[in-house]
Order: structure tokens, then C-alpha cells, then sequence
């Protein structure tokens, strides 16, 4: 990727010299019996000598299922479609993927469907998170037991200490979801991407880590940068009447220029969810009052972010013994081979 001396442009390597551009999947034959192939997913560091396996990225996996056909790991099965399940090695999820297929079974990337954050179009892809809830720790949808917590830090060069109203979801990904409105207004005007806004952001997601059982103390969870991901969550504005919810998410100490795949799965889930902060905010944007349970059945969820929308099915089933579980959240995107090669890596001291 072109990390290694420190090198943050990746001038000598492949990476593109952003987080969200300095990644890789890796692929191999499934290690269990109810998928296809599995993946393992590899942050690679900007600028440092680290790759960290913590977590997970939707928008790699999201080119598994055309890789593992145009491969030939994979059959098709179906005459215009293919499905390939996929298992996440890294958080243990099996990602359920449909797919287009021409007559000899070969993926068809062309199509029409659009998606926010890319000016191309492709065919459409169907990503299902089959059961997401617990990737970590304990396992649960909301790890420490409740839909809403108080989260208190420092704002650094102040004597300013602020109360940050978050909702810690594990379901994709963990997540550190934190209602804007409940952070200073002098702060926030910053901006997004301003050092004391992401100072903030970080101790909150530092203290995050510890209550999900992520990490023993914040300055180990500082060194786990991947996760819990955070984002800021607004109600949608003016001309985001069309979305539930409005978020600015961060990747890695900085602001995405989009939303994450996994983002947007875990905060679907959230805001059908009573109690959380993306539930909370999405039915007063609309003004109604708080929900008073968990939304069950097939759940539309559009939600806003720097690029555009995203949107997502969510289904809450009922259990033979009342309980109510996760069952799948399944969103549509696209996916293409740019390029098939060789990268030689440079004999590095040892």
C-alpha cells in the first residue's frame, strides 16, 4: 500500500493515501459450512507501519461476491442471478450476496442503479447482514445494556467538560452514535473537521471503547483506531426531508466523505430501535412522539450523510419466546474490477 517509512502520500505503493483508500480483502476457500468463501478484511495504515484486523468494511466486501465468481470460487447457481454468501472473518457475520450473472454465468457489472458517493452506475447488488448483532465483547446489540449513555470528556486547552448523549450499537460493526444536540454549539461550529472537534470526538470514542468492552482503558482503546467507529448524528435538514436521520461519520480520526456500508446497517437497526439516540432524533425531525418498541417486520430507513443517502431494509423478527431479534438488515449498492495485476513489495529490513 506504500505505508511503510512513514510515508503518508503512499507515494510507493498502491494506496491512495486515505483511509477509506488504504485497505485490502483477503479471500480463501470457507471455513464453515454455511458460506461460500471467506473474507478477512485489512486496515492499512496512513503514514504508519500497521495493519489492524479489528473490524470490518462493507464497501470492500462489497466486491467479495463478484470476485469469488469471476474467480471461479464460486458456481452460480441461478440463471440471471447468483448468491454468494460470504463470511466475515473478522466479526464472525455471514454477509448474503445477490448478484447479476450473464447467460454463461459470469458477473455483470453494467446496469443503471446509482449510489451516493460514486458518478458511475452499475448493476444492482443486494447485500444482506444476516443476523449483525455482536461482532465484539459481549455480543449484544447495545453492549452495555442500554439504548442511551452519558459519555463525559475534556475538551482539550479548556477547563470545559461536556456530556455527550451517545448510543453504543454493535451490529455490523460497533458503533459510537452521539446526538449532536447534546454537544456545545461553540464547539460544533469549528466545524467537523476542526482539532478540537476531533479531540472530542476521539475521547469520546476512546471512552466508548471501554464501556462496549472493546478495551481495559482509553489510552488502549486510542491505539485501536478502527473501533468502535463514531458519528455525529443530526436530524436531517431542510432538503433531507426524504431521510430519517442525518449523519457525519469518522474514519479513523477524520471526517468520511461519505457513510460506511456498515454505518449504515448498524444505524438503520438503531433507529428502529426505541431509546436510542437515532430513534429519538428521527421521530421528533417528523413530530411524533418517542417509539415504544422495537419496529418489526421489513423497515425502510433512508439516511442522509456528506454524499448523499443511503437506504436500508431492516427486519426485526419475533421469537418463539417473545424476544425480538435482529434478523437481517439488506441494502443495494454496486461493485466493479478496476484492475488484475502484481504488486511487488520492496525487501524491507527485518
Amino acid at each position: 500500500m506504500g505505508s511503510h517509512n512513514g510515508d503518508r502520500r503512499q507515494l510507493d505503493g498502491v494506496g491512495g493515501a486515505t483511509s477509506t483508500t488504504s485497505k485490502a480483502a483477503i479471500i480463501s476457500p470457507p471455513s464453515r459450512p454455511d458460506a461460500d468463501v471467506d473474507y478477512t478484511f485489512a486496515q492499512v495504515g496512513v503514514g504508519e507501519n500497521k495493519v489492524d484486523m479489528s473490524g470490518s468494511c462493507g464497501n470492500i466486501c462489497s466486491g467479495v461476491g463478484p470476485f469469488a465468481l469471476e474467480e471461479r470460487l464460486v458456481r452460480p447457481t441461478g440463471r440471471n442471478n447468483a448468491v454468494v454468501r460470504v463470511h466475515d472473518t473478522n466479526t464472525g457475520a455471514i454477509i448474503e450476496q445477490i448478484l447479476a450473472v450473464d447467460q454463461y454465468g459470469r458477473y455483470k457489472a453494467d446496469g443503471d442503479h446509482r449510489i451516493s458517493g460514486y458518478s458511475g452506475t452499475g448493476s444492482p447488488l443486494k447485500m444482506s447482514w444476516l443476523k449483525p448483532a455482536g461482532t465484539i465483547g459481549p455480543r449484544k446489540f447495545c453492549p452495555t445494556g442500554n439504548a442511551t449513555d452519558i459519555i463525559k470528556v475534556k475538551i482539550a486547552d479548556t477547563p470545559e467538560v461536556i456530556s455527550a448523549r451517545v448510543s453504543l450499537i454493535d451490529a455490523a460493526n460497533p458503533f459510537v452514535f452521539v446526538d449532536a444536540t447534546s454537544l456545545p454549539e461553540h464547539i460544533l461550529e469549528l466545524g467537523h473537521a476542526d482539532p478540537k472537534v476531533l479531540g472530542m470526538m476521539e475521547a469520546i470514542r476512546c471512552q466508548a471503547a471501554v464501556l462496549m468492552g472493546i478495551a481495559t482503558s482509553p489510552e488502549e482503546a486510542h491505539k485501536l483506531r478502527p473501533i468502535p467507529k463514531i458519528a455525529l448524528l443530526y436530524r436531517p435538514g431542510p432538503h433531507q426531508q426524504q431521510a430519517d436521520i442525518r449523519i457525519v461519520p469518522y474514519s479513523l480520526g477524520k471526517p468520511h466523505p461519505s457513510c460506511q456500508l456498515t454505518g449504515t446497517i448498524a444505524l438503520s437497526a438503531a433507529l428502529s430501535h426505541p431509546g436510542t439516540v437515532a430513534s429519538k432524533l428521527a421521530q421528533e425531525a417528523r413530530g411524533l412522539p418517542p417509539l415504544d418498541g422495537i419496529e418489526l417486520g421489513g423497515v425502510h430507513k433512508t439516511i442522509a450523510h456528506p454524499s448523499g443517502f443511503n437506504e436500508a431494509e431492516v427486519y426485526n423478527m419475533l421469537g418463539q419466546d417473545n424476544s425480538v431479534e435482529l434478523e437481517k438488515v439488506s441494502i443495494l449498492t454496486t461493485a466493479q474490477r478496476l484492475f488484475k495485476g502484481e504488486a511487488y513489495i520492496p525487501r524491507l529490513k527485518l
